[in-house]
């Protein structure tokens, strides 16, 4: 079971997903004719899914047999904004992590605020304290230096802020 983190065009007709999980990090699929109107997973491997993927070993990749959807965190599609942070938060996780290392802490650090985020309304509120959270549980938070500052000096890397209306 993982979290759908990201899935992009992939050839003609494939996706590559990426899917961070609670046992194995985070991985990458190739969900063979996903992006064909007539294929069974192209609507079940959105970003923020929480699904059960059932893969075999190619010659060069993972490939998706099978998807079930387990929680689709219906709350975030019903708010653009709500949405926007939450593809903010995987953006963070794909940003701070690295393929196929586990991270149990980090996986349900975002399951939980994902699930939080969908029924809650104090949404700029959940977003700080997600990074502050975050931040502690990767051993770097400092009260003293803001999120965006802390984050590239731990990753290297940019996160852009999300967009709210």
């Amino acid at each position: 079971i993982g979290i759908i983190l990201n899935s992009t065009p992939f050839f003609e007709k494939d996706k590559s997903v990426d899917v961070f999980t609670e046992s194995l990090g985070k991985r990458r699929f190739l969900a063979k004719g996903a992006q064909s109107p007539k294929s069974k997973q192209s609507g079940k491997i959105e970003p923020t899914y929480l699904a059960e993927i059932n893969y075999y070993l190619g010659k060069s990749f993972l490939l998706i047999k099978e998807v079930t959807i387990k929680n689709s965190f219906h709350g975030l599609r019903q708010d653009f904004n709500k949405i926007s942070i939450a593809c903010y938060f995987l953006s963070i996780i794909k940003n701070a992590t690295s393929f196929n290392q586990p991270n149990p802490q980090l996986f349900r650090l975002l399951l939980h605020y994902l699930d939080y985020l969908s029924v809650e309304s104090e949404i700029t509120k959940i977003k700080h304290q997600f990074e502050i959270d975050f931040l502690c549980l990767e051993g770097v938070h400092n009260p003293k230096i803001e999120f965006e500052r802390a984050f590239y000096d731990y990753t290297g890397h940019i996160v852009p802020k999300p967009t709210l209306i």
